[in-house]
């Protein structure tokens, strides 16, 4: 997952010129006042985090899938679910929904800047790229924090561009 997540990252910056003049001005502002990219200077960089963040919503895996059992009998008002039924939860169509997202569709690093707890304050799970609770990703922190790292290093070094023809690129 780690390299499909790099690429779409990569793809969603060249993109958005906007939000990657903003990670390199992030990046380039660690160097200076820290003298390196490493692990302890990225995990201070709070605009590349919400744009992986962002990324990550968008381009969930669509053959992804939370599953968990029903522990009791579960009415939703139109479906009733029974105990110890596995519902499976597609984390692509729950980082869609316009009910938890507004805009959904739209790249936006800023409805993950610190503060802005939407949906999370109204859903804590609405986003959850690496599963949720205590049968999530073992390894969703090493995950990020390598994103990271290989984000800022790309970055303080080139600038990302899409060719005339991305667009007849299908997916």
């Amino acid at each position: 997952n780690l390299s499909k997540y790099l690429c779409w990252m990569l793809y969603l910056l060249a993109k958005h010129q906007d939000v990657q003049k903003k990670v390199k001005a992030e990046v380039q502002k660690i160097l200076v006042t820290e003298g390196a990219i490493n692990y302890g200077t990225v995990t201070k960089m709070q605009y590349l985090e919400q744009a992986l963040k962002e990324g990550l919503r968008m381009h969930s895996s669509p053959s992804g899938f939370v599953t968990r059992l029903a522990e009791k009998d579960i009415d939703t008002g139109s479906v009733v679910i029974p105990k110890g039924v596995s519902i499976l939860i597609p984390t692509y169509i729950l980082h869609k929904d316009s009910e938890l997202w507004e805009d959904p569709e739209r790249f936006d690093p800023e409805r993950f800047a610190p503060g802005n707890n939407k949906p999370v304050e109204v859903d804590s799970i609405a986003f959850q790229p690496f599963g949720a609770g205590p049968r999530n990703c073992f390894a969703m922190m090493f995950s990020k924090v390598i994103l990271m790292l290989l984000l800022a290093k790309v970055l303080s070094e080139y600038r990302l561009v899409l060719n005339d023809d991305h667009h007849k690129v299908s997916a």
